[in-house]
């Protein structure tokens, strides 16, 4: 489920309410299938005639025991049973079509819903993603609108032609016998009632089914990402009794399901058997009274099928569309968030920037934590200038940079890019300006080319060899057997760390950003490929404003400025030499995380 912090805050459905009664939300759904109305309307009425044309076969069979075996009419026999063949036929061509057409509607409306939901996680905020799990997400996309599908495909395919074909096999019967009419709807209350009794245990263990597979789900991905820390620490045997037990809990509710299901079922096959019997033994009171053929006892029996059939349809659909809506309220949910910070209409669009940088006293609170982050800061950037930032872990540096890129907006005070305030662009296009370089840095699982045309989509061979080369990552690639076309695995699993830091860097070289956002990689790397990156970030930092997270002294010497964070504000700001002469936290930080300090100062 959605965190109820966020939801509380941004949840906004369609009618301004916070929930949305189960009709609604069918609506809902049903509005999707607006585009293909034609199609859906097409589909229906060839699934109501593929019923329709079966029911004349029981009136046939009754034509032939009654009228043509008592007068020896060969020809009618077969003229009858042939026509009877060709309704069944039909019956298929019509079963076919109709099934094609409707698939392909509820099929598009699932594709739709999943592009929806990924254009939506997509748009929202990291301060949405700060407070959701991503498997639980995941699971939007993927499980929850696989039911949802599974709920459409019985709606549309089934549950109007079930309901028409109801009425039209009432009218058929009434004809056939009033009487054993009659006699046979005094019996539907039953089927009725049974379905009122289950239904609401029905519902409460397909919810606990849904949530027991999203936990599960979200049990095996985080166990995936976690694999590394799993092994470093032997932890299999842990991990295993933490999944099997969620596996266990699934089973139980998958089991309580499987066992209602099948409950209900045989429960609505137990009634409809009833309701034949009672039907032929009623039958048979009339025929021994001559109100009533043996062809009519028959035909009647052969279309009552056309009647409890549609009523078993649109029972036993009762557990798909169970599911469905309880896979559809979140989904619901989450396409109607409201989430104001990545609203772009109407913002001031951004195709250039200087690269100045303005904070006005700015505080900011995480949602997660209650606690002031960053508090009361107030700073200048001029255009080019390289700010080191320095501080502690957790003092605020990686916060600071968050609201430069718009991944927050402050919690107080303002941000200003170009004089600008942060609030009236559109963040899309800021962001298009601004390049980021962090320690761990993300590579897709496609090909180096691809990763390095991240930064900019529509870059050259040429263009993209170039940035490579500037990042000191041309070698490398060049020495695997695919160059650019290799393929570098999930998060670039199969690169060094200093190889992944170079293709970021490139990516960044490639994006040509006016301001520069650098995490720089702490001393784990070794000392060739540690060279080679500060070397190209040398060049990456060239005639743009850069803000970089510092791990080495040699980045804070060359600094034009230097911001010291401490526990979330600005404690101390300017040149290394002037810094270390006062004595202050900048002094005590370099005696910690510099030791060299004073020599290579000197």
């Amino acid at each position: 489920m959605l965190s109820g912090k966020f939801q509380s805050l941004n949840a906004k459905n369609i009618s301004g309410e916070d929930y949305l009664s189960p009709s609604r939300l069918l609506r809902w759904y049903i509005s999707f299938f607006q585009k293909d109305r034609l199609r859906i309307a097409t589909g229906v009425l060839l699934t109501l005639l593929q019923s329709i044309a079966l029911v004349p076969v029981p009136l046939i069979i009754r034509r032939i025991i009654d009228t043509y075996i008592p007068a020896r009419n060969t020809h009618a026999i077969l003229a009858a049973c042939a026509i009877a063949a060709g309704l069944y036929l039909l019956h298929a061509m019509l079963a076919f079509s109709g099934r094609s057409l409707t698939l392909l509607c509820t099929k598009r409306v699932t594709e739709n819903l999943r592009a929806l939901l990924c254009m939506q996680l997509q748009q929202m905020s990291l301060r949405f993603y700060d407070l959701e799990r991503a498997s639980e997400l995941h699971a939007r996309v993927v499980i929850d609108t696989e039911r949802i599908d599974v709920m459409g495909n019985a709606i549309v395919v089934h549950g109007v032609s079930s309901t028409i074909m109801f009425f039209i096999a009432s009218g058929v019967l009434s004809w056939v016998n009033f009487q054993l009419f009659l006699m046979t709807i005094a019996l539907l209350p039953l089927f009725y009632t049974a379905h009122r009794i289950l239904k609401p245990r029905m519902r409460e263990v397909n919810r606990l089914f849904r949530d027991g597979m999203e936990g599960m789900s979200s049990k095996v991905n985080d166990l995936l990402q976690s694999i590394r820390l799993v092994k470093s620490f032997a932890r299999e045997a842990h991990e295993q009794k933490r999944a099997e037990r969620q596996f266990r809990t699934v089973t139980r509710s998958a089991l309580a399901m499987t066992i209602l299901d099948s409950f209900y079922n045989n429960l609505m096959g137990f009634l409809t058997n009833s309701t034949t019997i009672a039907i032929y033994a009623t039958g048979g009171l009339l025929i021994t009274r001559g109100r009533m053929t043996i062809g009519d006892l028959i035909a009647f029996t052969g279309i009552i099928g056309f009647l409890i059939s549609p009523i078993n349809i649109l029972m036993g659909m009762v557990t798909m569309v169970y599911a469905g809506l309880a896979s559809l309220k979140p989904v619901h949910r989450l396409l109607t968030l409201d989430d104001p910070l990545e609203k772009y209409k109407g913002k001031r669009i951004v195709t250039r920037l200087n690269g100045a940088v303005a904070f006005e006293h700015v505080s900011f609170v995480y949602d997660t934590t209650g606690k002031k982050a960053l508090c009361d800061i107030n700073v200048s950037v001029h255009t080019g200038e390289t700010i080191a930032l320095v501080g502690e872990s957790g003092a605020g540096k990686t916060t600071f940079s968050n609201l430069i890129m718009g991944f927050y907006f402050p919690t107080e005070g303002r941000v200003l890019i170009d004089g600008m305030d942060i609030h009236e662009l559109n963040l899309r296009t800021l962001r298009e300006c601004i390049g980021v370089v962090s320690q761990e840095n993300v590579l897709l699982n496609t090909s180096i080319i691809d990763n390095l045309r991240y930064g900019r989509m529509d870059a050259t061979k040429e263009e993209v060899i170039a940035a490579a080369r500037a990042a000191n990552a041309l070698e490398f690639i060049e020495q695997t057997a695919e160059g650019f076309d290799a393929v570098v695995g999930d998060r670039g699993v199969r690169l060094s760390g200093g190889q992944r830091q170079r293709l970021a860097i490139a990516r960044a070289l490639l994006k040509n950003p006016r301001i520069l956002i650098l995490d720089e990689a702490t001393s784990s790397l070794d000392s060739e490929s540690e060279a080679k990156i500060q070397e190209a970030i040398e060049r990456l930092k060239a005639n743009r404003t850069c803000f970089i997270i510092a791990h080495r002294l040699s980045t804070v010497i060359s600094a034009d400025r230097i911001l010291v964070f401490k526990e979330g504000s600005i404690v101390e700001s300017g040149k290394h030499a002037e810094l270390l002469a006062k004595g202050g936290e900048y002094a005590r930080l370099c005696q910690r995380q510099f030791p060299s300090a004073q020599k290579e100062s000197a």
